[in-house]
């Protein structure tokens, strides 16, 4: 037997099937490039190593742009059938009165529930501080402020029960604190030329009407109005006077919560008196309120609202039940386009093949096309050997 004759196609079919295996092997390997004398050798690393960051960014375009579009995975949570599986396990359990708030978001969230919660908090907090502190919550509490000091002067009542006892003890403490800081004020008003310029006028008209206005020719206001405030300030610096202005200050605060609120606003347009001070309230408000504040308040009663259980009536679980796929398409339409650009496919996928080590990127791709890879060697081998028997001949 000649076996020249079939030594040609299976040296073929060995260089074929070779060269594809290791063709195939130099996909990868080496993992890392290799040096001789300082010299890079040809061809290391091996072409997905090299081309890592090219591949997964490209892998990363080809599933966010093409594969899993907008488009696709709309009609994907629209399909009936996730629909219908997404609201009966959400709804069954809902609808047992057993879960509570928490239960639902360990359901999705599995050990992650304690970071969720902690973002649903910030978020409810968030949103009530954006929302109590907008414009248009300011005038709203400034007309509510205001509606209640109207209703408190319609029905006469008393200054005492709206200023409680501590807020008296306040003033008192107040008085105590500033009589002399107030008296200094009266001194420095009756300094002001203001007052001087008032008090002339005063003066003249009252010469004139005592005395007539030849008479009041022959009096000298100036030296009248300059003698009255030199005496209204040597009687506001007086110990004494300190003493029966505190004293008297102190005995009107005790006495205003006897007072009716309408009677302490007889001498102004009370409506523009109760605007002024309805927006100083609301200013006051505004400035209190920080974000800590919300925190803390939200803080309160999360934990408590997140532990109890769900229980609904009948007729909330018919209207649950009949609204929910409206809801669910609604949402998945108007919220998807934001999740989408929020997590953005691309990015994940290019970040996750980056994070794999070569020989694991290796195992990936083997798991998935292993026998294909295989027949291409295979390939090679009845490629070799159909050229081997074509060699034959020539």
């Amino acid at each position: 037997m000649d076996y020249d004759i079939l030594l040609k196609p299976l040296i073929g079919a060995l260089i074929g099937y070779s060269t594809n295996y290791v063709a195939i092997k130099m996909l990868f390997r080496p993992y890392e490039e290799k040096k001789v004398f300082g010299l890079k050798v040809p061809f290391t690393p091996g072409v997905i190593p090299r081309e890592k960051d090219r591949i997964a960014k490209s892998l990363g375009n080809a599933v966010g742009g093409s594969l899993l579009t907008e488009k696709v995975i709309r009609a994907e949570l629209l399909n009936d059938t996730v629909k219908s599986s997404i609201k009966e396990k959400l709804l069954s359990g809902i609808f047992s009165g057993e879960l509570t708030l928490s239960d639902i978001l360990k359901s999705f969230f599995k050990d992650n529930t304690q970071l969720q919660k902690s973002r649903l908090k910030y978020l409810i907090s968030k949103t009530i501080f954006e929302h109590v502190t907008s414009g248009n919550e300011y005038y709203k509490i400034e007309e509510l402020i205001r509606s209640i000091l109207l209703e408190k002067i319609k029905h006469e009542t008393k200054v005492g029960e709206v200023i409680t006892d501590p807020i008296i003890n306040e003033m008192l403490s107040f008085v105590d604190d500033n009589s002399s800081s107030i008296v200094k004020y009266l001194k420095d008003k009756l300094e002001e030329e203001k007052t001087y310029n008032m008090l002339s006028k005063e003066v003249a008209k009252f010469t004139e009407e005592k005395l007539g206005a030849l008479g009041a020719m022959f009096i000298d206001n100036h030296s009248i109005t300059v003698s009255i405030i030199n005496r209204g300030k040597e009687f506001v610096c007086d110990d004494e006077f300190t003493i029966k202005f505190r004293k008297f200050l102190k005995e009107e605060v005790k006495k205003l919560g006897e007072n009716k609120i309408a009677s302490l606003v007889d001498y102004y347009s009370y409506r523009d008196y109760i605007h002024k001070v309805s927006r100083q309230l609301s200013i006051s408000i505004f400035n209190l309120i920080d974000y800590k504040i919300i925190e803390d308040v939200v803080d309160s009663f999360f934990d408590d609202i997140m532990s109890k259980r769900i229980v609904l009536e009948q007729r909330d679980k018919d209207f649950i039940e009949e609204s929910f796929d409206d809801l669910y398409s609604s949402f998945v339409l108007n919220n998807l386009p934001v999740l989408l650009d929020t997590f953005d496919l691309s990015q994940i996928v290019e970040r996750q093949i980056n994070k794999f080590t070569v020989k694991e990127t290796e195992e990936l791709i083997f798991g998935i096309i292993d026998k294909e890879l295989k027949a291409i060697t295979w390939f090679g081998a009845v490629l070799g050997f159909l050229v081997g028997v074509v060699y034959i001949f020539i």
